[in-house]
């Protein structure tokens, strides 16, 4: 994955996000878990790894990890992993040796119907472009009945 390079390099406006989408349409649960800059500037040096939650068709809120990715990195790999009713953002410098970034557990009925990858942002004045996605892979198993996992590797170049 490269981020986006609109602008100037690296360039990630504010309250703009990248990572991976989940979303359980019948009980109204979208998860994003990824980057995501919360400051005012346009071309953050870093920026946390975060979830940006939506539960019950609005409830909103943001969970951030105490770990910050470096945007001065030109190639970078994320993981997600469903285990143990957990989903895992990990990321990796050479995509062999990953590093669990944050945690968020969803509500136990909770049963994605739609899984991809998103770059979006709060506000509608920012056009964003030049963000690569090298690599898109799906493994494993459905996640119901509980216990069974999928995990789905996401790289860049």
């Amino acid at each position: 994955m490269q981020l986006p390079s609109a602008g100037k390099p690296r360039f990630l406006p504010r309250e703009t996000w990248l990572g991976f989408y989940l979303e359980d349409a019948a009980r109204k649960h979208r998860y994003v878990l990824g980057l995501f800059n919360p400051s005012w500037t346009p071309a953050p040096a870093q920026v946390p790894y975060m979830t940006l939650v939506y539960e019950k068709g609005g409830k909103f809120r943001t969970e951030a990890a105490k770990a910050t990715f470096d945007c001065s990195r030109k190639r970078f790999f994320l993981r997600l992993t469903w285990a143990d009713r957990r989903l895992v953002l990990a990321d990796s410098v050479d995509g062999k040796t990953f590093v669990d970034r944050l945690t968020l557990t969803p509500p136990d009925h909770f049963a994605p119907s739609r899984l991809g990858l998103t770059l979006d942002s709060f506000h509608d004045k920012y056009a964003v472009s030049g963000f690569r996605v090298h690599n898109f892979q799906v493994d494993g198993l459905s996640p119901n009945p509980p216990g069974q996992c999928f995990t789905v590797p996401f790289c860049s170049d």
